[in-house]
């Protein structure tokens, strides 16, 4: 029986997976990444998905060429557990 390696279950290890993510493909909805990350392991909620989007920066940018809009998290984003606005 083999065992399979789970990613940790810590806010870093998730917002660092969501920056990961939305930076390597085109996410358009929370939806979408919702279900890319319980693929991943994950197990969140819609509403804490909006507080690391929000923590992360992330916004939603307009595709070329007329696609539809996606999310885009600066690559220097912050993962950690500091609260938007706080300070350091």
């Amino acid at each position: 029986m083999s065992e399979s390696k789970k990613a940790p279950q810590t806010v870093s290890s998730r917002r660092s997976l969501i920056a990961e993510l939305v930076s390597s493909q085109d996410i358009h909805s929370q939806n979408e990444l919702l279900e890319l990350l319980q693929d991943r392991g994950f197990s969140v909620t819609q509403a804490t998905l909006s507080r690391d989007l929000e923590a992360l920066g992330a916004t939603k940018a307009h595709g070329s060429s007329g696609a539809a809009p996606h999310y885009v998290v600066s690559v220097d984003a912050d993962t950690s557990l500091r609260v938007v606005g706080s300070q350091p």
